[in-house]
């Protein structure tokens, strides 16, 4: 065979002559799940049109009394406080793209991130409020340690004792503390959950736990490296309002830029709940509990 002398062509060498396919497709950014927003109370929207501040009156229990025979009644008046909402924060997000990258790009990147900003504001509103879980009153279990089926009894009891409504109650858990859950024999194994309809069966991990809706968020407040300020409470405990979200478009003249603005602008606060003591007395704030566990 005769030997082949000279070079051959190579990638090196044809590299100008290789292309770079671009795909239309993008990878997007993963997204937390959203919604403590939904879990509190937003019953005041409707009311706070404008205004920073919006107040709301408590109204205490009464005393009864034993009335003798032949004597008057004596007329009750109570001193009555309130509670507040300082709608106060205002949230932007905006991006902007030059005309030459509109013209040159082979997907809309306006149109791409408009869509994401939905997801910035809702996503700073729940980091906020889910930062209430670091100063509840009623704290249960450990940072950085497993959540037990303890824990777990002893927020439905914090709830039980200060009365709150046992409907709309919802237990906000970081990843690992589901993960912590999930191996509980109490919440898995049939001996424990028993019968349909039964009132261990209510404690089975899945929709809710001891009649509470579950939901899992990265977004539940840390404090440190695997720790997590999960929180066990009930709707009434929490408020948000949410006065006026926008979204605005422009193109800047000046810059060659097309422009999108969204904004946000809330309020959110921990509700104190009037005690049962009749006549009056200093609002708690017992509608809610920490859960510490696992981050």
């Amino acid at each position: 065979m005769a030997q082949i002398t000279g070079n051959t062509s190579t990638v090196t060498t044809g590299a100008v002559h290789i292309p770079e396919i671009w795909s239309a497709d993008t990878i997007d950014a993963v997204e937390a799940n959203l919604g403590i927003g939904g879990l509190i109370t937003r019953r005041w929207e409707k009311e706070m049109k404008m205004g920073d501040i919006f107040r709301v009156g408590y109204i205490s229990n009464l005393t009864a009394s034993t009335k003798a025979a032949g004597t008057d009644v004596s007329l009750q008046a109570v001193t009555e406080s309130e509670e507040t909402v300082t709608v106060g924060t205002h949230n932007y997000v905006a991006v902007g793209v030059e005309d030459i990258l509109k013209v040159q790009s082979k997907r809309d990147l306006r149109q791409k991130y408009t869509a994401r900003m939905g997801y910035a504001l809702g996503s700073a509103s729940d980091v906020l409020i889910a930062a209430f879980a670091a100063s509840f009153d009623n704290t249960v279990g450990t940072l950085g340690v497993p959540v037990t089926y303890d824990n777990l009894v002893s927020c439905d009891q914090n709830l039980n004792e200060a009365n709150a409504p046992e409907e709309d109650r919802f237990v906000y858990i970081s990843a690992a503390t589901k993960a912590d859950l999930l191996k509980m024999d109490e919440l898995k194994n049939a001996d424990y959950v028993g019968a349909p309809g039964s009132a261990v069966r209510r404690a089975s991990i899945g929709s809710e736990i001891m009649g509470a809706n579950v939901f899992m968020s990265t977004l539940v407040h840390s404090p440190g490296s695997n720790q997590s300020n999960n929180w066990f409470g009930q709707k009434s405990g929490a408020a948000l309002i949410v006065q006026a979200t926008k979204t605005r478009s422009d193109f800047i003249l000046l810059a060659d830029t097309d422009a999108v603005v969204a904004t946000q602008i809330q309020g959110q606060t921990e509700v104190l709940v009037p005690p049962v003591t009749a006549g009056g007395g200093t609002a708690l704030d017992n509608h809610n509990v920490t859960l510490r566990g696992n981050g």
